[in-house]
């Protein structure tokens, strides 16, 4: 997980001044938040989620980063995460 972490935070390099303080930041919040996880399921899901981020990042034609969330993934997600993604998204809009 260690290497995968510092991957992202080398790829978060090529993003702009405060899209990169504000993706370092959620990164190594959420890897923190994810020490104490011992469910392989969890953990696999947690890897896979930041692997297609990551690819995403290094991805040559990468206009726009993200993809828009599907309804089904918003109504699997805890009220935790979805206040976290809604905090995400006014910090990225300048509103926060």
């Amino acid at each position: 997980m260690r290497s995968l972490l510092r991957s992202l935070l080398r790829a978060h390099r090529g993003l702009p001044g405060e899209m990169r303080k504000l993706g370092d930041k959620y990164v190594m919040k959420e890897f923190k938040d994810t020490r104490d996880v011992t469910k392989p399921e969890h953990l696999a899901a947690f890897r896979g989620a930041w692997e297609h981020y990551l690819a995403q990042l290094r991805a040559p034609d990468r206009g726009r980063v993200g993809d828009e969330l599907s309804e089904d993934t918003v109504d699997k997600m805890s009220d935790e995460q979805r206040n976290q993604l809604i905090e995400l998204r006014l910090g990225a809009q300048g509103k926060k």
